[in-house]
């Protein structure tokens, strides 16, 4: 079943959303929609990647960094 675009839309808004609360909930650092939050999205995978060591590198979690950060990325875009 293909997804509207207004579905598209939701999930990466949804996704986007997702990415500001885990980000902060699991590092206190904000994420707020402007172009130089973008910068910090390197530094917040490698704190993943520090925090949760082989967790964060099986393909469901780096599917899901992935998704998250690039719906986050591209809403702020």
């Amino acid at each position: 079943m293909a997804m509207t675009r207004e579905e598209l839309d939701e999930l990466m808004q949804d996704s986007a959303r997702n990415a500001v609360i885990t980000t902060r909930d699991e590092f206190g650092i904000s994420l707020d929609g402007s172009a130089d939050s973008i910068k910090v999205i390197d530094e917040v995978i490698l704190r993943w990647i520090n925090k949760y060591r082989d967790q964060a590198l099986e393909d469901k979690a780096v599917f899901t960094l992935c998704n998250i950060y690039g719906a986050y990325v591209g809403e702020v875009f």
